[in-house]
């Protein structure tokens, strides 16, 4: 179907709900304000000027996520509570359907930093896994954060054959210590056999502190893959055996002609991995195969056997300045990619866009529902003891921060004073984010641990 934009969202769809069908920007707005963007409401075949669609099915605490997956009706939302949970799943038939993490547990407030889904594979299998051969999977990550994924695939796994279609998209979503059992994969690998096709659409995805590349492509036999990232930062993927880790590795094995990969990344930081950026090549005599990048912090990257790379403006290669080069991939003051991206309907906070998955001085996406104005944390930054007034603490109330991965590094609860002092002392230096919850509802605020 015609797509003039080239946002995956075809011309009469956008037309029929009043988008704009060349504006790529408009794929990553949310038309009726329901926490589903236009691009997923494509995705899930839902009606996008509707905020009772798509139909959702919550999973709250303790709750079973495969069989949530399982029973799923095509184009439902499931809807996760906050929370670590244990997830090793395996699909094996056809599926349409979003799986959004970040929900408080009345399922009324959404951000998947300050209130995180966790799902941890265990470092046994992928977290996700799925096979489609000759048929269709459309599949939307939202706001997860996966860790120790461990699968031949790593943490996320697509396997398509005999002219099956995978859309997939991702959002909001951080993987980290994953460590797939075949060194030549990735943390998200996509195969293709026989005629098969996909198409990635990534926006706001951190790969970091993992083992294996952060995202493989391989096709073979005559299959097309087509993949969009923005907005995304793959960093630290460092391993001292044999293991590849490329940030975006791309394969096309075979000499069958129309095999091939496209690839098209802006606003990224790929960079500081143990191999190059990105890798691309075809194999035998098979063409095609093309990678663009725009404004984007690069170091190394490797095109062969008549790959085609088109870099095109705003490309730097320079240290990002992240608040810790190892585990906070914030970007400090002085890093050369604030504001140094181009608009593509993501939130932004200053001139234009950063590069990378996080703006500076914010949260990492759009900012929660809460009246923290009427709150004063100080001093900011701090080193020992933090102090927040501002808002009448009763004994119904609980405080948590929260490192930028959505860890809880300290709780208190039932603070019964107006203006509390929290020991911060023993935090490792960097930024964090202190949550508030009372009677006034929730407020989140950013602050800075010094030494």
């Amino acid at each position: 179907m015609p797509d003039a934009d080239d946002d995956g969202m075809p011309d009469a769809w956008e037309t029929q709900y009043g988008l704009d069908p060349n504006d790529a920007t408009d794929a990553w707005a949310d038309l009726d304000n329901d926490n589903v963007l236009n691009l997923f409401e494509y995705q899930l075949g839902s009606i996008a000027n509707n905020p009772a669609s798509p139909v959702t099915v919550d999973v709250n605490a303790g709750g079973n996520i495969t069989n949530a997956i399982d029973n799923a009706n095509p184009g439902e939302l499931i809807r996760i509570e906050a929370g670590t949970y244990n997830l090793n799943y395996q699909g094996f038939t056809p599926k349409t359907v979003m799986i959004q993490g970040g929900w408080n547990n009345t399922f009324t407030s959404h951000n998947p930093y300050t209130t995180p889904t966790i799902l941890n594979g265990k470092s046994t299998a992928e977290i996700f896994y799925f096979e489609c051969s000759g048929d269709t999977v459309n599949i939307v990550f939202d706001g997860l954060q996966l860790i120790n994924g461990g699968g031949f695939f790593g943490a996320v796994a697509f396997i398509c054959d005999n002219g099956a279609t995978a859309n997939l998209c991702m959002k909001d979503v951080t993987i980290a210590q994953t460590k797939a059992k075949s060194a030549f994969t990735g943390c998200v690998t996509i195969t293709h056999w026989k005629g098969s096709i996909s198409d990635v659409r990534i926006a706001n995805l951190l790969i970091a502190n993992c083992r294996n590349s952060g995202i493989y492509n391989q096709t073979t036999y005559g299959s097309n893959a087509k993949w969009n990232v923005v907005n995304s930062t793959i960093t630290n993927i460092i391993d001292t055996a044999s293991a590849d880790c490329y940030g975006i590795k791309g394969l096309s094995l075979d000499s069958t002609i129309n095999t091939n990969i496209q690839i098209n990344v802006k606003n990224a930081i790929i960079r500081d991995n143990s191999d190059a950026a990105i890798y691309f090549t075809n194999g035998g005599s098979s063409l095609g195969s093309s990678a663009a990048a725009s404004y984007c912090d690069f170091d190394t990257v490797v095109f062969i056997n008549g790959v085609v790379y088109t870099p095109g403006a705003g490309m730097i290669n320079a240290n990002p300045q992240f608040v810790n080069p190892t585990a906070d991939y914030h970007l400090t003051a002085l890093s050369p990619c604030i504001d140094a991206g181009i608009n593509v309907g993501l939130p932004f906070a200053g001139a234009a866009p950063d590069m990378g998955i996080f703006e500076y001085g914010t949260v990492g996406i759009e900012s929660v529902n809460h009246s923290s104005s009427l709150i004063n944390i100080y001093p900011n930054p701090v080193a020992n003891i933090l102090f927040i007034d501002g808002v009448f603490m009763t004994d119904k109330n609980a405080i948590h921060i929260n490192d930028v991965l959505g860890n809880v590094v300290c709780e208190w609860n039932n603070i019964n004073t107006s203006t509390p002092s929290l020991d911060v002392s023993k935090l490792s230096k960097g930024i964090y984010f202190i949550t508030i919850e009372n009677e006034n509802g929730l407020s989140v605020l950013r602050v800075m641990k010094t030494d």
